[in-house]
């Protein structure tokens, strides 16, 4: 079970037993107890975050077999973070990459395409993200491949020197972005924006 689920179910329960004393006569106004109990709630959620860190092994980091794909289709989609993707992937790997709690992977070989989905949410907030606060990817060099990158307010440094990309579709809200595009092969860009 995620933690970050843990957090807002455990805050939904406090909600509803203070709801129920209300009704019951038993506390004459609940809203007052709202930011206080909030407060409290996140703060005890910070100080266990600090003590109960969840094993995801060694480098808290996960990879993508390249196996027989002789393409390479990747779409992030990420809200609020700070985002590295660059080449360098191990021989015989599509992807490596950060793993921490709020992200999940899933990939599966179309033909001889393998398409790879990364979702991740904010990398700020205390329970969610990796330790140092960047989801970093590394992708193969090995075979061509086509990025859909979808991010929400984010700060992406992106260098693609190393990778034989056909077709790059960057798509932001209110974002820093850092380009660095392929210096091999013929790239078709796409990018929308926010501020």
């Amino acid at each position: 079970m995620r933690r970050d689920n843990i957090f807002w179910g455990g805050l939904l329960i406090l909600f509803g037993v203070l709801f129920l004393l209300q009704a019951q006569g038993l506390i004459s106004n609940v809203y007052r107890f709202f930011w206080p109990l909030i407060l409290i709630l996140m703060g005890g959620w910070m100080v266990a975050n600090v003590i109960w860190k969840p094993s995801l092994g060694p480098g808290d980091s996960f990879s993508i077999a390249l196996g027989a794909a002789k393409n390479v289709k990747y779409k992030f989609a990420h809200g609020a973070a700070q985002i590295d993707i660059t080449g360098g992937a191990p021989s015989g790997q599509a992807l490596v990459g950060s793993s921490a709690v709020g992200m999940n992977h899933h990939d599966h070989l179309d033909g001889d395409r393998l398409e790879v989905r990364i979702e991740a949410g904010p990398s700020f907030l205390p329970f969610m993200g990796p330790m140092d606060g960047v989801w970093r990817y590394q992708l193969t060099q090995a075979v061509p491949v086509t990025l859909d990158i979808d991010a929400g307010a984010s700060k992406l440094d992106i260098d693609l020197t190393d990778i034989l990309a056909t077709r790059i579709a960057l798509h932001t809200g209110a974002s820093s972005v850092n380009m660095t595009l392929p210096a091999r092969g013929a790239s078709l860009l796409d990018v929308e924006a926010g501020a």
